[in-house]
């Protein structure tokens, strides 16, 4: 035990911030650390009302029936995202790669999805891409 440690002690290890997501029921569906990907994430039906994911990397994420209204995805990846039954009320997907992404049985506005990557691959009500 050196000089300092003897008189003040040995450091304590800091607690690591954790991201709590829970479902529409209020029920812990994962703990995360703070900077951990949400890639390929399972979390259906969770509830992220208001969440910043600017930039963020989700490819492969299932939002199943989550409520995601006045959610920012600008920016985002969501390639193979699967979004279907989720709640987008003031979403934005402005600059979003939405790649093969499944939004079915969802409402969402064109104004939301400006800039978007939408590919025929891409599953969005309302929304066909054709390639000249």
């Amino acid at each position: 035990m050196g000089f300092l440690s003897s008189i003040f002690g040995s450091p304590q290890p800091q607690p690591q911030p954790t991201t709590v997501i829970k479902n529409v029921l209020g029920r812990t569906i994962v703990e995360v650390p703070a900077s951990t990907s949400l890639r390929g994430l399972d979390l259906s039906h969770a509830d992220l009302r208001g969440q910043s994911f600017h930039g963020a990397d989700l490819e492969g994420v299932v939002l199943l029936g989550a409520d995601l209204r006045g959610c920012s995805f600008f920016g985002a990846n969501l390639k193979n995202a699967t979004l279907a039954y989720a709640l987008l009320d003031g979403a934005d997907f402005r600059r979003s790669n939405l790649d093969d992404a499944d939004l079915l049985h969802t409402r969402v506005r064109l104004q939301q999805l400006d800039g978007a990557n939408i590919t025929p691959a891409s599953t969005i009500p309302g929304i066909k891409v054709v390639y000249a």
